[in-house]
């Protein structure tokens, strides 16, 4: 987030579209405990980041961020963010 904050122009856009933790506990529970084998055989990825919720602490504008499961993709990996982010 720091490097994206630092090259991030005032009144910037930045387009995400991202899979983050559910806001299911059933959901999150088994992205918790997948998470650290996850990682191992997905390059470092993270199932259960609350990336919402660093975007807001470092400065972004998330008012326009939509959360959905895509449609045919397990919930453990189906639970996204997307959406138009602006730099405040």
């Amino acid at each position: 987030m720091l490097e994206i904050k630092r090259v991030f122009k005032k009144n910037g856009k930045f387009l995400i579209l991202e899979h983050v933790k559910s806001p299911d506990s059933n959901v999150s529970f088994v992205q918790n405990k997948l998470n650290p084998f996850w990682k191992i055989i997905a390059g470092g990825c993270h199932l259960n980041c609350n990336t919402k919720r660093y975007l807001k602490e470092f400065g972004f504008d998330i008012s326009n961020l939509n959360e959905m499961y895509l449609p045919k993709i397990p919930k453990f990996i189906g639970y996204n963010i997307i959406g138009l982010l602006k730099n405040t």
